[in-house]
């Protein structure tokens, strides 16, 4: 979320590149970094709940933990991780820019765009 996870892996390869000295992985971030879709059926009824809580602004609590997110436009979006944010985030690492790729767009799209098949 918002960078985080990713993070977490390029700073494991910093640890393990310093005991290799090779810095030859290349981290690759597919998000459409605008937050979640609206929940469907299959996710059930409790996420549809939070969900219309979330984007109707009468669940506070998740905006003031960062779990929602009033855009400047008043939409509320939940688990939303803007593209400079997560830029931001991982640029802390120190890792090469150039070996960081963050890829806008739905994941079952950019993956086939970028040649990557089942």
């Amino acid at each position: 979320w918002r960078g985080g996870s990713t993070m977490r892996l390029i700073l494991s390869q910093l640890q393990t590149a310093a005991e290799n000295q090779s810095l030859a992985r290349d981290f690759w971030l597919f998000d459409t970094f605008e937050g979640l879709p609206q929940p469907t059926n299959e996710d059930g009824e409790a996420v549809s709940n939070i969900y219309a809580k979330v984007t109707t602004g009468s669940d506070h609590g998740r905006e003031r933990n960062g779990l929602a997110t009033r855009k400047p436009d008043g939409q509320v979006v939940w688990n939303y991780g803007p593209f400079d944010v997560v830029q931001g985030v991982l640029a802390l690492t120190g890792y090469p820019a150039e070996k960081i790729h963050l890829v806008r767009g739905k994941v079952e799209d950019s993956l086939v765009s970028r040649g990557v098949r089942r």
